[in-house]
């Protein structure tokens, strides 16, 4: 029960196979109160995991609209500010681009997209942090979800890469302004997942399956590990800051897969050749 009596607001939940769901989960079960801030969209989906699972409802957060907007950033943590609530922990997993332009080459994302895809895969967070720190008034921990293509290409991920990257960096920036606060800001880079967000990127389970070929014991982080890691880094007894946190069974360390694997690497690589002979699509 190392977060018991800690608040921490969760942005990013989109159903029950969305990673922060399970992060969710596992705050919940170590004793944390869960503040979810959802998009408009997810409200029904967001609403109905909540209310079954006895945490309270979720507040109204659209990263796109002008702090102008009553369900902007500033007037869903408005809201907290309003119940004197002091929050203990940030996760952020929220990210975007246009699913279209995922699809052909990066060079030609346009500048909209370009700007849509920084300012909600990354600027979300830095406005986020800077609302949320005045209720951090204990300190606290802020996590964002990452993943490897911010510093290694990646078919079809196009826009989100260097969207990854300044995320990242915004994470270690933010450690240093509010290290005198007591607040740690860390990224945490998973294996590719089966999300909703995962499902936008074209053909992800060749990307899925070489990412798992890579590993050394040829498997995947799992959800229920990304939120134990996520878990560590939300307990107030954690030292780490300011750093970028790899749950990947160990394919990032890798350059070829070892032996053992070299069969299923084998056969991700034949996916991925057929797909873009044009002969499926994964």
């Amino acid at each position: 029960m190392r977060l018991k009596g800690r608040s921490i607001v969760i942005a990013g939940i989109a159903n029950n196979r969305s990673i922060c769901w399970a992060i969710a989960q596992q705050v919940k079960s170590e004793g944390g109160e869960v503040i979810s801030l959802c998009i408009p969209r997810m409200e029904r989906s967001v609403t109905k995991l909540t209310s079954q699972n006895g945490m309270r409802a979720p507040i109204l957060c659209d990263v796109e609209v002008e702090d102008t907007d009553d369900i902007s950033i500033v007037a869903a943590i408005g809201k907290l500010a309003a119940e004197n609530i002091t929050v203990h922990g940030l996760v952020h997993g929220i990210a975007f681009s246009d699913p279209e332009q995922l699809q052909g080459r990066f060079v030609d994302m346009t500048r909209e997209n370009f700007i849509t895809t920084m300012l909600i895969s990354c600027y979300s967070f830095v406005e986020m942090a800077r609302h949320l720190a005045p209720l951090m008034k204990e300190g606290g921990s802020a996590v964002t979800l990452t993943f490897e293509a911010s510093h290694r290409t990646y078919p079809h991920y196009n826009g989100m890469g260097p969207a990854k990257a300044a995320l990242e960096a915004a994470a270690r920036f933010l450690a240093a302004d509010y290290g005198q606060q007591g607040i740690r800001f860390n990224s945490l880079s998973t294996s590719p997942q089966d999300t909703l967000s995962g499902r936008g990127i074209a053909n992800f389970r060749a990307i899925g399956a070489y990412a798992a070929a890579k590993a050394p014991d040829g498997k995947r982080a799992s959800l229920e590990e990304i939120a134990f890691e996520v878990g560590n880094l939300l307990d107030p007894r954690s030292g780490v800051n300011g750093q970028n946190i790899m749950v990947d069974h160990g394919a990032s360390s890798t350059e070829m897969p070892p032996p053992w694997n070299a069969w299923a690497m084998a056969g991700a690589m034949v996916e991925v050749d057929k797909i873009y002979r044009g002969d499926k699509k994964s």
